[in-house]
């Protein structure tokens, strides 16, 4: 009997600890399931994150270099206006008012330039590297059809031919923001 007793109490023994072994093992299973899991949640997180952002970078552009386009436009015609009909006051020089309304032009149609290059920085870091090409290129753009209508002017004359090379800058451009537009829409649709 006594050897009967020992087999019980060995058995006993070897019985819970196959049940430590295995509540061990369940809970080291349990350990690496949590664990994959919270890293995928926060990689996922991540790339949700990153999307927002590039989303948010993309459509500050477009927006900025839209306003660019208007804003190059109505100086170019407030220009071509004063060109065509001076507003010459009686002491010879532009009316007060003509001169601060084409300054201000002058200066939002600079500022929208600005602010795009300011987006198409943040999407050089934000990338991918297609969409900072593009949003560069976007920028060069703008900056061309700007200088184009400023410099006609600049010397109260414009040069022949100057109409040619900003309607090709504004062509050029509209084409610009059409790709990057098109090439955000992608990468933010392949997010």
């Amino acid at each position: 009997m006594h050897a009967l007793a020992m087999d019980q109490g060995l058995a006993a023994v070897l019985g819970a600890g196959v049940g430590v072994i295995g509540a061990v093992g369940a809970a080291g299973l349990t350990f690496l399931g949590v664990r994959h899991q919270v890293r995928e949640t926060a990689k996922n997180e991540r790339l949700r994150t990153a999307r927002a952002e590039r989303v948010e970078a993309y459509t500050a552009l477009t927006a900025a270099a839209m306003e660019a386009v208007e804003a190059i436009t109505n100086l170019r015609v407030s220009l071509q206006a004063e060109h065509d009909d001076p507003s010459i006051g009686p002491d010879g020089d532009v009316v007060e008012g003509v001169a601060e309304t084409l300054v201000s032009r002058i200066d939002t149609a600079a500022n929208s330039v600005q602010e795009a290059s300011r987006c198409a920085a943040k999407i050089l870091v934000l990338g991918p590297m297609p969409a900072a090409q593009a949003a560069h290129e976007l920028v060069g753009s703008a900056r061309s059809a700007f200088y184009e209508v400023t410099h006609a002017y600049s010397s109260g004359s414009p040069e022949p031919g100057w109409e040619d090379r900003h309607e090709a800058s504004m062509a050029a451009l509209a084409e610009a923001l059409g790709a990057f537009a098109g090439g955000a829409g992608a990468l933010v649709g392949d997010s």
